[in-house]
């Protein structure tokens, strides 16, 4: 269980996670929502999948992401299974 300094710690790392000088609400959020995907994160689909669509982010643009951590995650494979056989 973390303590409440940790917790109050990890609560302004996430919001400066959200908020930033170098990405848009938009743009930070689906990066989250590619990171939740290929970590295999659930609740952080679900509650990023949501936070995507109040930014404005269409079907059609987590479509997108989708695709970019399913390539990534095929060649991660891909390379993992001719490592193995070398």
């Amino acid at each position: 269980m973390l303590s409440k300094k940790q917790k109050e710690t990890f609560g302004e790392f996430w919001k400066s996670t959200h908020s930033n000088d170098f990405f848009d609400t938009k743009t930070a959020v689906m990066i989250q929502l590619a990171s939740a995907m290929a970590l295999g994160c659930y609740p952080g689909m679900r509650d990023l999948s949501e936070a995507a669509k109040n930014e404005g982010v269409t079907k059609e643009e987590i479509g997108a992401v989708r695709a970019i951590v399913m390539a990534v995650s095929a060649a991660k494979v891909n390379r993992q299974y001719k490592e193995a056989c070398s």
